[in-house]
């Protein structure tokens, strides 16, 4: 299973966005996608590269939790905020979210139907890590919206994730 999560996430590396970068509200870009809106820090190159990874992402797990085409697992668009540095991350995570906890981790999620969020920050990972932990975090996403939206464990989201 790793194995093919990993020729995955290598796959997914090589894709771009198709959607040109703004300026976002919280973050230097912003690019939006068929399902998400990402706002990022890190180079522009970088950033329209995850957006693609999202819409992946989402196209695997709806896969994985067979969820049929017109049938959302979240409803408008997941917005992903990617930062440069821990500072940057450390920052948004308490200023916006109010969370020293989020704070402390290498990327968190705030999981609602209306508005689901991912935030991750770059410094010091390579790619593929980073690619990991953005699948990771959508996991716990889709673990807690897939069919009605529902509050599971902790040991259940970290062990699916």
């Amino acid at each position: 299973m790793r194995k093919r999560i990993a020729c995955i996430l290598i796959a997914l590396l090589a894709a771009t966005a198709s959607a040109s970068s703004v300026q976002g509200k919280h973050a230097k870009f912003r690019v939006e996608t068929a399902h998400f809106v990402v706002e990022y820090s890190v180079p522009e190159s970088i950033g329209s590269k995850y957006a693609t990874l999202c819409e992946r992402g989402y196209a695997r797990l709806r896969k994985i939790f067979p969820v049929e085409a017109q049938d959302p697992v979240w409803h408008g668009k997941c917005h992903v905020y990617l930062f440069a540095s821990r500072d940057e991350f450390t920052r948004f995570a308490t200023q916006v979210h109010g969370s020293q906890k989020g704070a402390q981790s290498g990327g968190y999620t705030r999981i609602d139907r209306q508005d689901p969020e991912i935030v991750l920050f770059l410094h010091g990972r390579d790619e593929i890590t980073l690619q990991q932990v953005v699948v990771h975090e959508m996991t716990h996403v889709f673990l807690q919206l897939f069919h009605r939206e529902v509050q599971l464990p902790l040991w259940l989201h970290e062990g699916f994730a």
